[in-house]
């Protein structure tokens, strides 16, 4: 670690640690058969689950070869220890980020965003920002040049959205508008990238919005969904040509990975 850090030095080390005693107090598996239907297991065969002695074992091993790096980051007095044992993967998520946020780490993009697009202002027409907790985005307010590439454009988009997301989780409605971005697009693209994509009818802005508790009218829009690995949800107008929907998230997505 010392040779490490001469070149690349670290703040502090963060410990994800689960007690020995509820690793191995979590070990018996939870089935919905009645015990007189468990099947006695055969000779020399035993369930790795239930299996106390393994499971400790393993606790052990993990503890063994944690140790250094924890002692390393604990005598510097750069060890910051989070009992995760409760198992809730976003509850943890959560708890790390508001940590890291006070500490002055904010996180350098916006995280598990909504990026809703529109092509003109009657797509817009009665949608509820507020309600929604919509930031509202006219692109060629904050572009240099409206009519640049689709692909300069984005980029500008993406580092607009991680500049004002104050958040992890932000939501986003972008006007397109009177820029070279135009829904009747289709030219197709040679770029591959795993994508997710719903563009079945159903799919309403609260489906991917927790709405706000004020009982308002819902917006009764449908969109195109397309969802990256970078947890990004990008929502378009059911009459956006389907290759354009992907062609501006995969652009996004390969923006905001870097």
């Amino acid at each position: 670690m010392e040779a490490f850090e001469s070149g690349y030095p670290v703040a502090f080390g963060i410990n994800l640690d689960i007690p020995e005693e509820k690793v191995v107090g979590n070990v018996n598996p939870i089935c919905a058969k009645h015990p007189s239907e468990f099947k006695k297991p055969e000779p020399g065969v035993q369930s790795d689950e239930a299996d106390s002695s393994r499971t400790q074992k393993r606790a052990k091993l993990h503890q063994n070869s944690a140790r250094p790096w924890i002692d390393f980051f604990r005598k510097s007095n750069r060890l910051v220890t989070v009992d995760v044992s409760c198992g809730e993967p976003e509850y943890i998520s959560e708890k790390l980020d508001e940590l890291l946020t006070e500490l002055s780490f904010p996180p350098l993009k916006t995280l598990n965003s909504v990026v809703l697009f529109g092509f003109d202002e009657e797509e817009f027409s009665g949608l509820d920002y507020n309600h929604y907790g919509l930031s509202e985005v006219p692109l060629k307010t904050v572009v240099n040049d409206p009519m640049a590439s689709k692909e300069n454009l984005l980029s500008s988009l993406c580092r607009h959205i991680d500049s004002i997301g104050n958040t992890t989780e932000s939501s986003f409605a972008v006007q397109l508008s009177g820029t070279s971005i135009k829904k009747t697009e289709t030219a197709k693209s040679d770029k591959k990238s795993l994508m997710f994509m719903n563009m079945e009818s159903g799919n309403f802005l609260h489906n991917y919005i927790t709405p706000g508790k004020t009982p308002k009218a819902q917006f009764n829009r449908q969109f195109k969904a397309v969802m990256s690995t970078e947890d990004e949800v990008c929502l378009f107008p059911q009459d956006t040509h389907t290759e354009l929907c992907r062609q501006i998230a995969l652009c996004m997505a390969q923006i905001r990975a870097g």
